[in-house]
């Protein structure tokens, strides 16, 4: 799927697998004017736990009184928003909002 059109994420890997969120420099197109924002939905229809990571530049962030532990996952059959903003450095913060 080509993440600059699509809306939603919907990966169905049946093993442990991170899922690392592209570089800031590679969603350009997609976030390309600081203060520009997107969202995308994600869906695991996977068999187990997805952990989202950040990649080189894009941020993820959580809310600590969202997620207990911090930890930045959507467990299998779950799903969560992830809002872009791209930052006046160029940078992409993502925040994480699950909805299990």
């Amino acid at each position: 799927a080509d993440i600059d059109v699509e809306n939603v994420i919907e990966p169905t890997n049946a093993g442990a697998t991170p899922i690392t969120l592209p570089a800031s420099s590679t969603l350009s197109a997609m976030i390309p004017n600081a203060g520009d924002s997107r969202i995308l939905y994600y869906f695991n229809l996977g068999t187990v736990t997805d952990t989202i990571a950040g990649g080189a530049g894009t941020l993820l962030e959580v809310a600590s009184s969202t997620i207990a532990t911090g930890l930045k996952v959507v467990e299998p059959n779950g799903a969560a928003v992830l809002h872009f903003f791209r930052k006046s450095n160029t940078d992409i913060e993502v925040i994480l909002v699950p909805a299990q």
